[in-house]
């Protein structure tokens, strides 16, 4: 509550923003508390938001479960919402009254709406090269292989080796 001389008192709106990951085999708790893979992300996000007087807080849910969600959106001016591979536009419909973008994800499934996410075939070259210019001479991708996304990252990362005539070995643990 602000007073203002001559004026009179007023509530302030603090502004709050839910990042929500979306994920059809999700049950349980909806916390996501100990999905390490997000932290620096989560990090990134809450430290620009604080900064700009936006609380931001983390959840879970199947698309499927509209009540936890739609109790969500009553608190919350918008979301960012982020999607695992078998999500699709279809199952964001339940967003469109309110405001929301999608983080990360295969950027050739979105069609209709704000989309933030990054070059997958990029990051395996980017992997490479660094490695290289890091004067590495032996290489091992270690890294999912049950996705689409790293079959695709470790193909990148293998041919900009080949290209230089390195051969990587390969570890794969299969996780998602």
């Amino acid at each position: 509550i602000e007073r203002r001389p001559r004026v009179g008192t007023f509530v302030k709106h603090k502004r709050c923003i839910a990042v929500l990951q979306l994920d059809k085999q999700h049950s349980g708790n909806h916390s996501l508390k100990g999905i390490t893979v997000y932290d620096k992300i989560f990090k990134g996000i809450h430290e620009t938001m604080d900064n700009h007087n936006v609380s931001v807080f983390f959840q879970s849910c199947s698309p499927s479960d509209k009540e936890f969600i739609e109790s969500i959106k009553r608190d919350v001016d918008g979301f960012i919402l982020i999607t695992q591979q078998d999500i699709f536009d279809s199952d964001l419909e339940l967003f469109n009254d309110t405001h929301w973008v999608k983080a990360m994800g295969d950027i050739a499934a979105t069609k209709s709406h704000a989309h933030v996410t990054y070059n997958n075939k990029i990051i395996g070259v980017q992997a490479a090269e660094y490695l290289m210019w890091q004067d590495c001479k032996n290489f091992i991708y270690l890294g999912g292989n049950d996705k689409k996304i790293f079959q695709e990252r470790f193909l990148e990362f293998s041919n900009r080796l080949k290209d230089f005539e390195y051969q990587p070995e390969s570890i794969f643990a299969s996780y998602g």
